[in-house]
């Protein structure tokens, strides 16, 4: 039996994250359709949100743009790199 896409969509949302495609719908809902850290909003995207997850806790923190996500994990999910990152940039502003 072949696999849809759709299904394939659901089944790694269940083995990946433990999550059932309505409630990935309903966080996509509770953000407005838009990434959680940039705000664009999924219509603009060519791909859909991903899922943001903790890896040490596997605890679900929301829906991400790729680029964003992607940002996180360069960033090593560490809040006091990310603000290093942030003091940086502002010392540019002028």
């Amino acid at each position: 039996m072949q696999m849809t896409p759709k299904k394939c969509r659901n089944e790694h949302l269940k083995y990946r994250y433990g999550i059932k495609p309505e409630e990935y719908f309903h966080m996509l809902e509770e953000q407005g359709g838009k990434c959680k850290i940039c705000g664009i909003h999924q219509s603009e995207l060519k791909n859909r949100l991903v899922v943001d997850h903790c890896h040490t806790s596997k605890k679900l923190r929301g829906l991400l743009c790729a680029e964003c996500n992607i940002g996180m994990g360069k960033f090593k999910d560490d809040p006091n790199i990310l603000e290093k990152a942030k003091q940086y940039l502002e010392s540019f502003i002028e």
